[in-house]
């Protein structure tokens, strides 16, 4: 089994690709024409889900065009309730689509778990695999409703083949994680983690940075222990994604951190790394001639561009991850360069 950590720029998409032509879509990104390029490239035929872990535009913007595109062909769709449900341009999609005849009201799925994780996705094959949804409750979709941030009922989904996993959770906040913990009872170790909100995760604005070091510590020791960190993030970003403290406390706890794409917190001459660090071999954003902002800033340069990793029931590797350490480790002795992910 494959899975595909998109290069889409300032968003977020997965691909979980089964076999026979079908794949599992974990958000869109902002646009959808990366996740349809990497789709036709794998010759996916039929969505088995297409899960959207909740209504940010950076998340679900590509939806409705995945929608019209794999008419007829999406088995599930896991939608998240919030505050906007039925107000965004995916649910119009949606609505759409049935009154047309295309999707019925029983292909859609609630983001929402009773206490215990649910299954979203089993194989049917030999392989023991499964996606799970760990959150949001039904208690935690009312507490984001009334307080209008989605991001707090982020969906958290978990894929495990034999004894590997790798998380996809959305832009979910410390408080989801703490519910997960307290219900699990011991941590949730995995082999790669599409970390949070493009390494940028939620905490409350009157957290000092000695809380919000010791609360990333916690996450990413006692909560969630991963073996890798992929960091979906956009060159151009304005919102200084990604945070230095989330990633030294990820390098902290024996995580291996790679990004999508490169950004000033690493270099501030981004525009002499294009196309990016290694070469591009799949559909991705990262573009090879010169593209820039209205403001005139340099976006869309490529770090790792699309992660991919292999996963089975007896092992799990990332393709080309030592090609991009040695990369990371050559940016770190030229000038005006500090990536964050450099090897230790």
């Amino acid at each position: 089994m494959e899975v595909y950590f998109l290069d889409v720029g300032q968003g977020t998409c997965n691909v979980i690709l089964l076999g026979n032509r079908r794949a599992i879509v974990i958000d869109t990104g902002r646009r959808a024409a990366e996740l349809q390029r990497l789709l036709h490239h794998l010759s996916v035929d039929t969505l088995a889900c297409l899960v959207l872990s909740h209504l940010d535009a950076d998340h679900v913007g590509g939806a409705p065009a995945i929608l019209t595109a794999f008419r007829n062909r999406i088995e599930t769709i896991c939608y998240p309730n919030d505050h906007r449900t039925v107000t965004t341009p995916v649910w119009h999609a949606i609505h759409s689509e049935i009154r047309g005849g295309y999707l019925t009201e029983q292909q859609l799925v609630r983001l929402e778990c009773e206490g215990a994780p649910k299954t979203v996705w089993s194989s049917r094959g030999r392989v023991s695999a499964e996606l799970k949804l760990f959150s949001p409750t039904f208690g935690q979709n009312q507490l984001a409703i009334r307080a209008r941030d989605s991001n707090v009922a982020s969906g958290v989904l978990v894929l495990k083949v034999g004894n590997h996993r790798v998380v996809f959770p959305g832009d979910s906040s410390l408080d989801q994680w703490h519910a997960i913990r307290d219900l699990r009872g011991s941590a949730l170790p995995c082999d790669a983690i599409a970390v949070p909100h493009h390494a940028g995760t939620m905490w409350p604005s009157h957290w000092d940075d000695a809380t919000i070091r010791g609360e990333l510590q916690w996450l990413y020791t006692h909560a969630v222990c991963p073996k890798h960190a992929i960091v979906s993030v956009g060159t151009s970003n304005d919102e200084g994604h990604p945070r230095k403290e989330v990633i030294e406390e990820l390098r902290g706890s024996g995580a291996i951190v790679i990004c999508t794409q490169i950004t000033k917190q690493c270099c501030k001459s981004t525009e002499k790394r294009r196309p990016a660090l290694i070469p591009l071999i799949l559909p991705g954003r990262s573009a090879v001639v010169k593209s820039r902002t209205t403001a005139g800033n340099s976006k869309d340069v490529g770090c790792a561009g699309t992660v991919v990793a292999d996963i089975t029931p007896t092992g799990f590797t990332i393709r080309r991850l030592t090609q991009h350490q040695n990369a990371v480790q050559v940016l770190a002795t030229q000038p005006r360069c500090s990536p964050l992910c450099v090897p230790v």
